[in-house]
């Protein structure tokens, strides 16, 4: 619409439409409103919804339940207890609410990422300013309800200083099932570390046990976006690496099943690169996606996508930029095709003014 409109999260459905999630301005009943809709597959909209209330909402996350509804996980200040609270809402296959919860203290709880569990219940991540050791800085916040959102437990991971969760996903057995028993959580700590950030790895058990929690980088702010787990049991992680204080450049690790490093690559230029998703293909290639540049024409912002070999060598990079000269394009989420091609979600902006 004519105000601020942003696409955070999307999902290819069983017809070959799509779903994506975000926020908006241009419609609703508040300042930012959760914002659903609903596409064909060619990408026209079939319908399209609002939910919030009259401050700001924001739907971070979306998956798919196994009825063929949806869950979204983000953050209100309309609703609940403190400034802004983790935001869940649970929806039929055809966007009608069927309820929404919400979770946290008197201060700011955000929710970042969703994901079914195997009763039927749900985990999310994100960050609390409301509970946990940080006093005035945010812990990263875990979240397990029940299938009709009621708190079952939450968790605090984190220290005296800034520690956020970015991604949560279900780590894959021999005999894997959609809602796993097991989840690997992924993003930043200023608390611990080798450096001023470093990306952490956390796994847990859907009853809340932390099995172990590691972290990866240098001296200056590193941090975690999306993990994947490969066909191999392992994980990639991708984020952002700061090599020199001012540059930061895009970055996956491979990571094995007790944590350990097996390799770490970054990928960039001489200007802003990053990376938010990552995924591996059934051929073992690798697919991220982020945001450069440092290879943009115009020195504005352009989505970029990398196909990379198993061990990471760089196959090829794109880079996409539908806007005029003068908009920034960023890239937020990525999903693989049945037809060896992706989907994005993300926003266009004028440099120059504040819509998007």
């Amino acid at each position: 619409g004519e105000k601020n409109d942003y696409g955070y999260s999307l999902l290819e459905l069983k017809d070959g439409g799509f779903i994506i999630c975000g926020e908006t301005a241009s419609f609703g009943a508040g300042g930012y409103d959760v914002y659903l809709i609903r596409t064909d597959s060619e990408g026209n909209g079939k319908w399209s919804k609002i939910y919030g209330g009259r401050g700001e909402d924001v739907g971070r996350s979306i998956q798919q339940t196994f009825d063929d509804g949806f869950i979204i996980a983000g953050e209100t200040n309309s609703f609940g207890m403190g400034s802004y609270d983790v935001y869940l809402i649970r929806i039929d296959e055809v966007g009608k609410l069927l309820w929404t919860r919400t979770y946290g203290g008197g201060s700011k709880d955000f929710g970042r990422c969703v994901q079914e569990t195997i009763d039927g219940g749900y985990i999310v991540c994100g960050s609390s300013f409301s509970f946990g050791m940080g006093g005035e800085d945010e812990d990263a916040y875990l979240i397990k309800t029940d299938v009709e959102g009621n708190l079952v437990w939450s968790k605090i991971i984190g220290g005296d200083n800034t520690d956020y969760a970015h991604s949560v996903f279900g780590t894959k057995s021999d005999e894997y099932v959609p809602m796993p028993e097991k989840f690997i959580i992924t993003g930043y700590t200023t608390t611990f570390g080798a450096g001023e950030a470093d990306v952490f790895l956390a796994k847990a058990t859907r009853y809340g046990t932390i099995l172990w929690y590691k972290t990866y980088g240098g001296l200056y702010q590193d941090w975690g976006g999306g993990i994947y787990q490969t066909f191999d049991g392992n994980y990639i992680i991708c984020g952002v690496k700061k090599l020199i204080p001012a540059t930061p450049d895009g970055w996956l690790l491979k990571i094995d099943n007790n944590g350990d490093i097996l390799w770490d690559k970054t990928y960039g230029g001489n200007n802003a690169d990053e990376f938010y998703k990552v995924y591996e293909q059934n051929d073992k290639t690798i697919v991220t996606m982020g945001n450069t540049k440092s290879y943009s024409a115009d020195g504005y912002s352009d989505g970029l996508i990398m196909k990379l070999a198993a061990n990471g060598d760089s196959l090829w990079a794109r880079v996409y930029k539908k806007a005029p000269a003068g908009f920034h394009e960023y890239f937020w989420d990525l999903k693989p095709t049945p037809d060896g091609g992706f989907i994005i979600a993300g926003q266009t902006q004028d440099s120059s003014r504040s819509e998007e």
